[in-house]
């Protein structure tokens, strides 16, 4: 169905009635009322267990979610300022996609493993089609029309870029990566839970600084359009003449203020509101 050219507006319009469709039949059942429709952002174009040959479990993972109930005051508690914060990064995306910020980084890394990859020559992608249901699989509990209202955003403002010559495919790596950096928890557990995805990737071939800033020139273009420096580039599998690095210098190159994602702390507080 999603052959490569396929227009992407008309395939995620096809998607969000596939979604509203399975939403609508769920909520009969319990009641729920339907979540309105993020039509905004169309219009701007814009297992728990771990299978075998998967990543292992992330390490050092908080669960406590970050500012879930007071995020204005957890963003001063850390020293940002909120004006300066939603002038970086385009809040009302993130507060569509509210759902991710409850997510364990540990249930995207169980996502890691070659069950859920194609067979492709590429590397390790996913088909589009199944990214919904990997993401039921991490969101079971989230009441059904609130996950296909994200599922739209998700559609639009995330598979759409990590998609850009449409062949119906994205890098299963980069995709749980994006995710888990919204997911609960601190900075630390999250970019280590993307280490360990990148390592299950990569093989013995290891992480490298070259990945460090793909993952944050992908953070750049999904979560800040327009605040994306020139001078970066995603880098894919092209490591062979760049450094590698242990889980201390990857957090190091994610998280840096100047050259890494500097509101890699603060991004599942943005998913909630801040009035």
């Amino acid at each position: 169905m999603l052959r490569q050219g396929a227009d992407w507006d008309a395939i995620s319009q096809m998607m969000s009635y596939i979604s509203d469709k399975a939403a609508q039949v769920e909520s009969l059942g319990t009641g729920a009322a339907p979540t309105p429709q993020s039509r905004g952002l169309f219009s701007r174009g814009l297992g728990s267990s771990r299978p075998a040959g998967g990543a292992s479990p992330a390490r050092g993972a908080s669960s406590v979610t970050l500012g879930a109930r007071t995020p204005r005051s957890q963003l001063a508690r850390l020293g940002y300022d909120v004006k300066a914060v939603t002038a970086a990064v385009d809040v009302p995306v993130l507060q569509h996609l509210a759902p991710l910020a409850e997510v364990k980084p540990g249930d995207l890394v169980a996502q890691a493993h070659d069950g859920n990859v194609a067979s492709l020559k590429q590397g390790k992608q996913l088909r589009l089609t199944r990214a919904e249901a990997l993401l039921r699989g991490v969101l079971h509990a989230t009441p059904a029309a609130q996950f296909q209202h994200m599922m739209r955003t998700l559609n639009s403002r995330v598979l759409a870029p990590l998609d850009p010559g449409r062949t119906g495919h994205v890098d299963l790596a980069m995709l749980l990566m994006v995710l888990a950096a919204l997911g609960n928890g601190g900075a630390r557990g999250r970019v280590m839970a993307a280490f360990d995805i990148l390592s299950w990737k990569k093989g013995s071939a290891g992480v490298t600084v070259q990945d460090a800033q793909a993952y944050v020139a992908t953070l750049r273009r999904i979560f800040s359009p327009g605040h994306e420096e020139g001078g970066r580039r995603d880098s894919g599998d092209e490591t062979s003449d760049s450094p590698t690095l242990d889980e201390a210098g990857f957090l190091a190159a994610v998280t840096n203020a100047e050259s890494g994602f500097a509101m890699y702390e603060v991004l599942p507080a943005l998913c909630h509101s801040l009035a």
